[in-house]
């Protein structure tokens, strides 16, 4: 079964590599978790319900469940490769996840139901930005915490990172302040 839609840009050989690889997860996503967590300025919430949206092969799983010790934790995907490699990843690391096939743009859970979504360079490879967007906040309840990190145009439209990756280019945005 293919989740995969015209909403995201699948990831390049190189890239879906890179995800997999110890740089990845020391160098960027640790990096990208602990200075998410340091934006708290009272303790996050005790036992939350954690969304990772874009949970790509569940690398994060493990990371997200010592910093936030969540009682609930779900990985959303749309492609089901991945997916499939992030149900190795958590029973690897004893960690219960419970994983869904999804477009970050159609989330399968309902309203108010996540304390903590974690989005980490997840959304620049999304079309459909917007209603993304949207659905991240509607799953949130009412004083929930959205945890994101991403790359701009600016990052993403380098030669190297075009040449390595792939990502939707006509919906990437400009940080306020930045001429193109």
């Amino acid at each position: 079964m293919s989740f995969l839609s015209d909403n995201y840009v699948e990831e390049t050989r190189f890239g879906f590599w890179f995800l997999r690889s110890h740089t990845w997860q020391h160098h960027v996503l640790r990096v990208a978790i602990n200075d998410l967590r340091s934006l708290f300025s009272e303790p996050p919430p005790a036992h939350p319900v954690l969304l990772d949206a874009g949970c790509g092969q569940g690398k994060s799983f493990q990371l997200l469940h010592q910093t936030f010790a969540p009682q609930r934790l779900t990985g959303l995907d749309a492609d089901p490769h991945s997916l499939e490699l992030s149900r190795e990843e958590a029973a690897r690391q004893c960690i219960e996840v419970e994983l869904i096939g999804s477009d970050c743009a159609s989330i399968q859970l309902p309203d108010a139901s996540v304390d903590l979504l974690f989005c980490h360079q997840t959304f620049h490879h999304l079309v459909e930005q917007d209603l993304a967007l949207a659905e991240f906040y509607r799953v949130l309840k009412p004083g929930g915490y959205l945890l994101f990190a991403e790359s701009t145009e600016a990052y993403i439209d380098t030669w190297v990172i075009r040449w390595l990756f792939r990502h939707p280019m006509h919906v990437q945005k400009v940080p306020p302040g930045i001429c193109r």
